[in-house]
């Protein structure tokens, strides 16, 4: 049984109803149909602000991960200004502390303005942000990932790569697979990805730096993460529900299918899959990067979309939620309650929809829509 608090969304187990003083200030629910899980952590989204409010902002991505279940995510620099410096993070850190209905924290850059000429001022910002990358762009140069590292490394900080090698790329659209061949298409190959990982592992072993990996999508990808972690390298990864749900097989001519990386082949898809289960891939972040001409979807559909869909081999759902809560950034200590809905944006519905996903998620067992106490 269930019961949620019409304020905070306080949920109980069994017995604990006796103990209630005012049951007429709960809604209650006894229903075997629903799973309650701690709430989620999504540590790769695009909030779009400063700089692409046109596309979202941080209020409305903060009400949709909240209403979605999520009680902290960690947004990717890709912003204008790009967040390289304490002076260009000031802009999105006041945005955050004004409009965020919950714990939202940073990435700063890994070089300037995301494009891997010269490092960023990581000793400036690391004291303000939660770990470095240059989402969207990998870094090219080895030796500029190498400095990269061994200063994060000094800083206690973590560095989370987008895994790209741009040499390999030669101008595709799509994975280079199948599909692309049929349809005349110039592909991406899977060695663009895993290329860059080996090389980034083999850094990490040599400077000590807490290393994580972006978005995986190919078989090479999840084999040599995996060998990286029993030989010891301080390794972490994340791959998305879309590359654990779909591949090139469901590709149809449509815009919405192409993303970066590409829906790889069938087999990538079913080593991802496996690399979950086993604990290869340590979480699932949604990589949550709204466009303007496409209607704000927010957050909910992430976890309860990315269960045992087409795989052939056991996936407790409990894995997925695992994956989903991880928090392997190790950020500074979330916000309390109390602090997730800011008084002074004024707003009272974000501030209730923010206590509403502040302590937990409730989703559907079979993997369908969370429940909402709105929808009570």
């Amino acid at each position: 049984m269930y019961l949620f608090d019409k304020v905070k969304t306080i949920a109980s187990c069994d017995g604990l109803s006796a103990a209630v003083a005012d049951e007429a200030a709960f809604i209650r629910l006894n229903s075997s149909e629903y799973v309650l899980f701690p709430g989620f952590c999504d540590v790769h989204v695009h909030f779009r602000e400063p700089g692409f409010s046109y596309k979202e902002t941080i209020l409305s991505g903060s009400l949709a991960a909240a209403h979605g279940g999520y009680t902290a995510v960690c947004t990717m620099p890709n912003l204008n200004p790009v967040p390289d410096c304490p002076e260009k993070l000031r802009p999105q850190r006041e945005q955050i502390a004004r409009d965020a209905v919950m714990a939202v924290f940073p990435y700063g850059a890994i070089s300037v303005d995301e494009k891997g000429e010269q490092l960023a001022d990581l000793e400036g910002l690391a004291p303000l942000v939660c770990a470095f990358s240059d989402d969207g762009h990998g870094v090219q140069d080895a030796g500029m990932m190498r400095e990269a590292m061994q200063r994060c490394r000094a800083l206690g900080k973590l560095i989370a790569a987008h895994c790209e090698d741009n040499s390999l790329l030669h101008g595709g659209c799509i994975h280079d697979g199948a599909w692309a061949r049929a349809h005349g298409y110039r592909g991406i190959s899977s060695e663009s990805e895993w290329r860059q990982i080996e090389r980034d592992l083999r850094l990490a072993d040599e400077t000590g730096c807490r290393y994580h990996v972006c978005h995986i999508s190919t078989k090479e990808s999840v084999c040599l993460i995996r060998d990286a972690k029993s030989s010891g390298v301080d390794v972490s990864c994340e791959t998305a529900p879309h590359y654990l749900l779909l591949d090139e097989n469901d590709l149809q001519e449509d815009g919405r299918f192409k993303m970066n990386p590409p829906l790889r082949a069938r087999e990538d898809r079913e080593a991802l899959l496996e690399g979950l289960t086993d604990g290869t891939v340590d979480m699932i972040a949604t990589d949550h990067a709204p466009r303007h001409r496409r209607p704000r979807d927010g957050l909910s559909p992430a976890l309860h979309r990315s269960g045992p869909a087409r795989h052939p081999g056991p996936f407790p759902a409990c894995r997925s939620a695992d994956a989903a809560a991880e928090k392997p950034l190790r950020p500074a200590r979330p916000r309390r309650l109390q602090h997730l809905g800011s008084e002074r944006s004024g707003n009272r519905r974000s501030r209730c929809l923010s206590l509403k996903g502040a302590c937990h998620a409730l989703c559907r067992a079979a993997g369908q829509r969370p429940l909402s106490p709105d929808g009570l």
